[in-house]
């Protein structure tokens, strides 16, 4: 072959037995399902959350067509795709709206409330503003 490397991939599969006592089969595989396939999907899990496994591996291992079934099972066993550094970004996020938020309903609520309207015993005290009625938001 002038060049041209030619690789042969076969498929092999490796059969795995399990001998589980009746007594303790209730605890591993959830009423109703498959037992090959629920070890299986637990054994994929793990070795996932673990850093063993890929994404793509999982989608493989578990016959998923597309990357979407394995969004949708992930969390089914508790792995969130989810970082610190995500939870920080939000978290940022999150202080800007309220930010955003009490400035606006400060000034709309302030707007409303005239000190004519109000007795003025009844302004908090520290109140600075004489021309508008501070809301607890001030």
């Amino acid at each position: 072959m002038n060049g041209v490397s030619l690789a042969i991939c076969y498929a092999q599969a490796m059969q795995v037995t399990v001998e589980i006592p009746d007594q303790f089969v209730r605890y591993l595989v959830p009423a109703g399902r498959d037992a090959g396939r629920s070890l299986l999907e637990e054994s994929v899990a793990g070795a996932y959350r673990d850093g063993r496994l890929t994404m793509e591996q999982v989608r493989e291992l578990l016959s998923f067509g597309t990357r979407m079934q394995v969004d949708a099972f992930l969390p089914q066993h508790d792995i969130y795709e989810y970082t610190v550094e995500d939870l920080d970004k939000d978290m940022a996020k999150l202080d800007r709206c309220l930010q955003r938020t009490a400035g606006s309903l400060r000034d709309d609520c302030c707007s409303r409330y005239q000190p004519a309207q109000l007795p003025h015993q009844s302004r908090p005290s520290g109140c600075s503003s004489e021309n508008l009625w501070p809301c607890s938001l001030c």
